[in-house]
C-alpha cells in the first residue's frame, strides 16, 4: 500500500521539547522543531538560518573591562548609555560618533539598572547610589540624594509613574515629589510605602503597565494605582514574581515577565479592560528556564525587539557565566528559537530598534547583521521531530522524498537522517549546495517563464525576487520513523527550507 504524497509547508510550531517521540503523523498543522539552534522562521512559515552580529563600538577593548549594562537615550537616535566592570558610566553620542565618562563609581561593578525619566536616564549600580543623567541640563549629572534615617538608600528597582520616580530598595517602596528626582521629603507630596500587604519580601523589579505600576517581588505582583499620595493604592495581584529587575519587559501591549518556572504575561481584557495574568508561555521549551541557574536567576535579563517580534531572553547556566545562549520568543507565531552566539555575552539592550550586546572584552555588538558573529563562524542545526508517517508500530520505505528549498541566496548545509526514534545515531549524510541560475531567460519562453516565475510587462520581462527548487534525496532502508537534519558549521553555509515532502511512501509489511 502506498500513499501518493505527505508534505509539510508550515514550520512556525519553533522549538518544542516536551513532546513524545510519536507525536507527528498525518494530522500535524503546523511542524514543531526537535532541538535546533541558530535557525529562525523564513517569512513567517519557512526556516532558515540567522543573522549574526559585528562590531559596533570597541574603543573600551583596550581598557579589559566587561560591559555590564546599556540604555538608549529617550531620543533613540541621540545615542545611549553603558556602563563598564570598572565603574564607569559613558555616553555615546550618535551624532559625533564619540564617547564620554558620565560617572566613575571608582569601585568594581557587575550589573547597571536604568530607568528613563523627564527626558534623562536615572541609573545605578548595586549597592550603590543612584544619579540621573540628562544632557541638555546645565548641571548633566546629579545625585538623587535619597537617604533613610540619614543612610544612603541603596535601590534594588526603579520606574517613572504618574510624574514621579519610584525606587524600591528591600520592602520599601519610596517616591519623589512630583516632577522632581532628587526631593525626597516634601510633606503631602513625596513619601514611601512600607511592607504593604504585611510582605517583607524585598521589591525586585518595578515597571509601568496600562496606567499602573506593577511592582514585583520574588513571590508575587502587586499593582499600584492613583496619582497623588492621597489615593496610592496597592493590591495583590498574582502568586507569581520575577528575581530580577531586567526580567520584565512590556511589548505588544502585554507585560512579559519570567522566573524558573517560565514565561508569563499580563494583559488587558475584556469590555472593562481587566488585568489578566497567562499561563506559562514557554511551556513548549519549559526545561531551558527549569535547567538554569536559579541561584543566578538576579542576573538574567529579557530585550525586546519589536522589528522582529520577538523578546531575547538571557538565562543563567551552570556551565557558563556568561550569556551567550539566547531563547528566543517569537510572539507573533507564538514560537521558541535558540540562539548560541560565540562571543562572552555580558549584556544586552534594544537601541534606535536594534540589538546591541555588550561583551567581556568590552565590545558592543550590533545583532543581526552579517553571516558571521563578528568573523566567527555561525553553526546551526534545524532538527525535526520523528515522522513515523502513519502507524509508529509500522516500517515504511520511503521512495521519493524532497526538500523544498527557497533559491532567492545559496543553499549550503549537511543534510542527515535519525531513524528508528534513535535520535543519537545519523545516517544518509550528503552534503546539498544549490545556487540562483546565472542565465538570462525571456519571458517568451512560454515553456520555463512559468516555472522559473517570470513574466512580461510594459517595460520588458520582469523576474520575481526568488524561487522554489525540490532537492530530491535518498532516505535509505525501512523504518519505523524517520528524523531530519540540516546543519551548517562553515562560513558560507546557510539554507531556506519551505517545504518537507514525502512523495511516495510504501508499507514495509
Amino acid at each position: 500500500m502506498s500513499d501518493s504524497k505527505l508534505a509539510f509547508y508550515d514550520f512556525s510550531g519553533g522549538i518544542k521539547t516536551n513532546s513524545t517521540q510519536v507525536m507527528l503523523g498525518y494530522g500535524a498543522k503546523k511542524l514543531f522543531w526537535d532541538e535546533s539552534y541558530n535557525v529562525e522562521l523564513y517569512n513567517n512559515q519557512g526556516v532558515e538560518r540567522m543573522m549574526g552580529n559585528q562590531t559596533f563600538l570597541d574603543t573600551d577593548v583596550e581598557d579589559g573591562c566587561s560591559i555590564v549594562g546599556l540604555c538608549e537615550y529617550p531620543k533613540a537616535t541621540d545615542g545611549f548609555l553603558y556602563a563598564r566592570s570598572d565603574g564607569k558610566v559613558k555616553y555615546f553620542d550618535n551624532i559625533t560618533k564619540s564617547t564620554s565618562v558620565v560617572h566613575d563609581y571608582e569601585t568594581t561593578i557587575s550589573a547597571m539598572d536604568f530607568s528613563l525619566y523627564m527626558d534623562g536616564i536615572v541609573f545605578f549600580a548595586k549597592n550603590c547610589e543612584g544619579y540621573y543623567f540628562n544632557k541638555n541640563l546645565s548641571t548633566k549629572l546629579n545625585p538623587l540624594n535619597l537617604k533613610d534615617n540619614e543612610k544612603d538608600v541603596k535601590p534594588n528597582a526603579i520606574c517613572a509613574y504618574a510624574g514621579r520616580l519610584w525606587i524600591g530598595a528591600n520592602s520599601t517602596l519610596y517616591y519623589s515629589a512630583l516632577g522632581r528626582f532628587d526631593d525626597w521629603e516634601s510633606e503631602n507630596d513625596a513619601g514611601y510605602i512600607k511592607n504593604f500587604h504585611s510582605s517583607v519580601t524585598k521589591i525586585s523589579a518595578l515597571a509601568l503597565y496600562c496606567g499602573n505600576l506593577a511592582i514585583f517581588k520574588e513571590d508575587g505582583v502587586y499593582l499600584l494605582s492613583g496619582t497623588s499620595p492621597d489615593n496610592f493604592a496597592v493590591i495583590k495581584f498574582a502568586d507569581k514574581g520575577v528575581q530580577s529587575s531586567k526580567a520584565v519587559c512590556t511589548l505588544n501591549n502585554k507585560q512579559y515577565f519570567f522566573n524558573p518556572d517560565g514565561l508569563f504575561a499580563l494583559s488587558q481584557v475584556g469590555e472593562l479592560s481587566q488585568i489578566m495574568m497567562s499561563g506559562n508561555i514557554a511551556s513548549n521549551v519549559e526545561d531551558s528556564f527549569k535547567n538554569a541557574d536559579k541561584s543566578r536567576f538576579s542576573e538574567a535579563f529579557c530585550v525586546p525587539y519589536e522589528r522582529k517580534n520577538q523578546i531575547w531572553f538571557y538565562l543563567p547556566y551552570n556551565d557558563n557565566k556568561y550569556f551567550n545562549t539566547i531563547w528566543i520568543y517569537d510572539f507573533a507565531n507564538d514560537c521558541w528559537t535558540k540562539r548560541i552566539e560565540t562571543q562572552e555575552i555580558t549584556s544586552a539592550a534594544n537601541v534606535n530598534y536594534e540589538v546591541l550586546s555588550g561583551t567581556s572584552g568590552g565590545k558592543i555588538l550590533l545583532e543581526n547583521v552579517g553571516s558571521t558573529f563578528d568573523g566567527d563562524k555561525i553553526e546551526f542545526c534545524f532538527s525535526t521531530p520523528f515522522f513515523h508517517l502513519g502507524k509508529p508500530s509500522e516500517k515504511k520505505i520511503i521512495e521519493d522524498f524532497a526538500l523544498l528549498l527557497d533559491e532567492s541566496g545559496e543553499n549550503r548545509f549537511q543534510f542527515s537522517v535519525s531513524k528508528d526514534f534513535v535520535k543519537e545515531i545519523r545516517s544518509d549524510h550528503e552534503y546539498v549546495k544549490t545556487s540562483q541560475l546565472g542565465t538570462l531567460i525571456w519571458a517568451a519562453q512560454e515553456d520555463i517563464k512559468d516555472k522559473y516565475n517570470c513574466f512580461e510587462t510594459q517595460y520588458g520581462p520582469t523576474w520575481a525576487n526568488s524561487y522554489q527548487s525540490a532537492i530530491g534525496l535518498q532516505i535509505f532502508d525501512s523504518n519505523l520513523s524517520v528524523a531530519l537534519h540540516i546543519e551548517g558549521k562553515e562560513e558560507n553555509d546557510g539554507f531556506k527550507l519551505v517545504g518537507i515532502e514525502f512523495k511516495e511512501l510504501l508499507n514495509d509489511f
